[in-house]
């Protein structure tokens, strides 16, 4: 038997066969004892060898949409949203994510970058970036009763607003205080891959009052000597947590 507390790594439990029961299926929260004992697996330096077994949580797996040992295309695993973290490639996805948020966030921070939090509706279309979605009240009724120019899509602020996909232009506003980085989740339609495709990802932004034409030059490679730290940052970090 293999078990997972949410981390990358399982552990493999030895237990006696009459231990186990017919609600100790795939999926299931069990509690279980035992010795932490060294494997005779080259993969594996740790194992249980459990002496009791309780099931505290059973799993329905009739209901339950995923199998053990089982391969799902990322079209399906879409479909479960409230699942989809529980599979290893949606797991690894969210560690790694996380891993490079916060080695770019660290690493700007101490190069005195200022974290700057952008809006998400705005009225400019982020000089072309993909295809914006409009934001408008659901209700017709209710878009009449706001807009004062008698066009529905501008009930809000009396013009045209979006989802952002981008905080660029937020940033150069005020890129003149100092040095300045900008998380933004851009939501957006791409007809580049596939038609009307839906496309989530997060954009880092960032601006610098020192950045001149002149500077261009020193600015890239600025640029370039940050990717490559991180890079050997991140690779680093992965390696040390999953080297296994």
């Amino acid at each position: 038997m293999h078990i997972s507390d949410g981390s990358p790594e399982q552990i493999q439990v030895i237990i006696p066969s009459f231990l186990c029961n017919e609600e100790c299926t795939f999926n299931s929260a069990v509690e279980i004892s035992g010795k932490i004992v060294q494997s005779p697996k080259p993969n594996q330096p740790l194992e249980i060898q459990g002496d009791t077994l309780k099931v505290v949580g059973t799993q329905d797996l009739e209901k339950y949409p995923f199998g053990p040992r089982k391969y799902y295309p990322p079209e399906y695993l879409r479909q479960q949203i409230h699942l989809r973290p529980k599979t290893n490639i949606y797991a690894a996805i969210l560690r790694l994510s996380s891993l490079i948020t916060i080695s770019l966030q660290n690493t700007l921070i101490q190069d005195e970058f200022i974290s700057v939090s952008t809006p998400i509706l705005t009225s400019n279309d982020c000089e072309g970036a993909g295809e914006v979605f409009l934001v408008r009240p659901a209700s017709d009724e209710l878009c009449r009763e706001m807009g004062n120019n008698g066009k529905l899509e501008d009930s809000y602020f009396n013009k045209k607003v979006f989802l952002t996909v981008s905080g660029q232009l937020h940033l150069e506003a005020i890129a003149g205080y100092r040095q300045m980085f900008t998380f933004t989740s851009v939501d957006n339609i791409s007809f580049s891959i596939l038609a009307g495709e839906y496309l989530r990802f997060l954009r880092l932004g960032q601006r610098s009052v020192q950045r001149t034409l002149e500077h261009d030059g020193i600015w890239q490679n600025l640029e370039c000597s940050k990717l490559k730290y991180l890079s050997v940052k991140i690779y680093n970090l992965f390696s040390r947590r999953w080297k296994n």
